[in-house]
């Protein structure tokens, strides 16, 4: 295992396919702005990147910070933004599919930054309005859990549930949302997807719900 992925360049996020195959998340640039790169032990130069892939706004590193997944039935990579209503679809040879917006209407990141150390570091000054907090993907299925409720849904319910939207990536469209009840004030932590089931992890806690119908059809 050590020797396949020998050469395997620095990376903050890591997403293994197949036949030695990784797609890498890095921080590179002056302004350290995360871009997408592959990996694949059988090619030389083992490794590339496209820094199109994911835009930056105003600052680098925080505006481009999200999730990295892969459905292999799609063939395609999906990257979406913690801060912003956007998500990034583009195949295993990084390749730019399209850019998706989720139902939020918060398209300009709300970040604050200080900069310490005669600028050689950097953070956030204030809190940030976090829009997307947990995703994953299942063939044609992308799931978000939001965190900035609607004008017109009920507050009472965000307080009790985390709110999980649903796009379906061939339509480039949203489909529905369903509601994951908490359980006794744990923090939903991360989220998983079968077939048939929807698995959230809330601190210890492992909660497993089958798919009604209405959900499973859709998945191609």
């Amino acid at each position: 295992i050590i020797q396949d992925i020998k050469g395997l360049p620095y990376f903050t996020i890591a997403e293994p396919l197949e036949d030695g195959t990784i797609i890498l998340r890095s921080s590179i640039g002056q302004d350290a702005s995360h871009t997408i790169g592959v990996f694949d032990k059988n090619k030389s130069p083992k490794y590339h990147y496209n820094d199109t892939l994911l835009q930056k706004q105003r600052e680098g590193i925080f505006s481009t910070d999200g999730m990295l997944s892969y459905s292999r039935e799609y063939n395609s990579i999906i990257y979406t933004y913690y801060y912003r209503n956007g998500f990034t679809v583009a195949d295993s040879n990084l390749k730019l599919k399209y850019r998706g917006h989720t139902i939020d209407t918060n398209k300009t990141a709300k970040i604050k930054v200080a900069y310490l150390k005669n600028n050689t570091e950097r953070k956030m000054s204030a809190p940030t309005l976090t829009v997307n907090a947990h995703s994953a993907v299942y063939k044609n299925l992308l799931f978000i859990n939001s965190r900035v409720p609607g004008k017109l849904e009920d507050q009472i319910l965000w307080d009790q549930a985390f709110i999980i939207d649903v796009y379906d990536l061939n339509k480039k469209s949203y489909l529905m949302s369903f509601a994951v009840y908490k359980i006794k004030g744990k923090k939903l932590r991360s989220i998983f997807i079968t077939e048939d089931h929807f698995y959230a992890l809330m601190d210890n806690e492992l909660a497993v719900y089958k798919f009604r119908s209405i959900l499973k059809k859709e998945i191609k």
